[in-house]
């Protein structure tokens, strides 16, 4: 192997994962053959992602270096220190996450330099549509001719697989396989082995499974973990089997609706099974003028029989101190959008301060660390007598 580089943790704890010299080498080769990155105009690319993920190590860091570009590193970036490093090196390239591009609305003074920035890519996490477009409109409103293109992949197959670079522009999607990338949906069916799972046609949701010459060699020191994530077809192709669910529609674009790893299982009064996705309630609540970011997350619920039942629980930030009665408005929304009734959260809650996130502003949101949080809260309310 060449390199030992670490999965994000959005699954789990994070991952050990082994890359070979022909991993990252076609990675690289791909990327440029499909940017024209090389032809681009001469400047510095910044880079925010942290260099334990395959994607903040080979994309945002490797990859510029490898068609003639300068690395802008941040080693001590924070939401509150953006600033110093667009105006240290006035990047003409940023490749970032979606979290990154929408706290750049947050500082005022950046308002004055972003127009320095001619090409931006957002990878790593789902990027919500709503929060593109505004980004997008805040960098055009400021005198950037960037527009975010989104891209994604998994670190098993060096970050990479799909890139909106070189297709017709489309906000909803993460864009198109790269060349030499193989990308299926098949169904989420724990009942039957990878090898045997249906696989699904255009526009169904499933789980989105990648092929090619970037598969790692394994997770290190972890043979059986390996195995449950990969299969071989009936061709002897190799799959690795990831936890995002999308689909992909006729014109060869990928949509990632969530991650399984997020969703949870709710019943209704009647005692029927619903699957739940929190960034399917996320999706709705960001549209809300109150709401600037929103993490939405299970939570345990008594029903009136006395059984245990999950319902979903929501923190939002906003500019201004929520009052209870914006709460309820929030809540009466929901109720008038086009979420299912089990959906619909039950509990909301302003956020104050930053979101905990698996490794400073270049990684993503700390999902666990959230849940753990709102366990203790929604304890401590049952110790206290009070009923929700």
């Amino acid at each position: 192997p060449a390199k030992i580089l670490f999965t994000s943790g959005t699954s789990g704890k994070p991952k050990p994962i082994y890359l070979s010299n022909g991993n990252i080498n076609a990675e690289l080769i791909r990327l440029k053959n499909q940017t024209h990155m090389n032809l681009g105009v001469k400047g510095i690319c910044l880079k925010v992602v942290a260099d334990m993920y395959p994607y903040g190590n080979v994309i945002c860091k490797w990859f510029p270096m490898f068609v003639g570009k300068c690395v802008g590193l941040t080693p001590t970036l924070t939401p509150m220190n953006s600033y110093y490093y667009l105006k240290m090196y006035l990047p003409k390239y940023i490749q970032a996450i979606p979290s990154f591009f929408r706290n750049l609305r947050n500082d005022p003074r950046i308002k004055d330099i972003i127009k320095c920035v001619k090409y931006a890519v957002s990878g790593g996490e789902k990027y919500d549509t709503h929060d593109k477009i505004e980004d997008n409109a805040y960098l055009k409103e400021n005198g950037s001719t960037a527009v975010i293109l989104d891209g994604s992949g998994v670190s098993e197959a060096v970050a990479c697989a799909t890139t909106a670079v070189g297709s017709a522009y489309n906000v909803k999607s993460v864009g198109r396989p790269m060349v030499g990338v193989n990308i299926k949906i098949i169904e989420d069916d724990e009942t039957k082995p990878f090898s045997e799972a249906k696989e699904k046609m255009y526009n169904e949701n499933g789980l989105i499974c990648y092929s090619g010459d970037t598969l790692m060699l394994g997770y290190y020191n972890q043979p059986e973990k390996t195995e449950s994530t990969m299969f071989y077809d009936e061709y002897g192709q190799k799959w690795f089997v990831s936890d995002a669910i999308g689909h992909i529609d006729p014109k060869g674009y990928l949509y990632i609706v969530a991650r399984k790893a997020r969703c949870f299982t709710a019943y209704d009064e009647n005692g029927s099974a619903f699957k739940l996705s929190p960034e399917e309630v996320e999706s709705v609540m960001i549209q809300n003028p109150l709401v600037d970011e929103v993490v939405a997350l299970p939570m345990q619920v008594e029903m009136a029989n006395g059984i245990k039942n999950n319902a979903v629980k929501v923190y939002v930030k906003s500019k201004k101190d929520l009052t209870e009665q914006d709460l309820n408005d929030l809540l009466g929304y929901c109720e008038g959008s086009e979420l299912a009734r089990c959906s619909v959260p039950r509990k909301i809650e302003q956020w104050v301060g930053e979101w905990p996130l698996l490794n400073g502003l270049g990684s993503k949101i700390d999902y666990k660390e959230i849940q753990r949080i709102s366990d203790e809260e929604e304890a401590k309310i049952l110790e206290n007598g009070k009923v929700l």
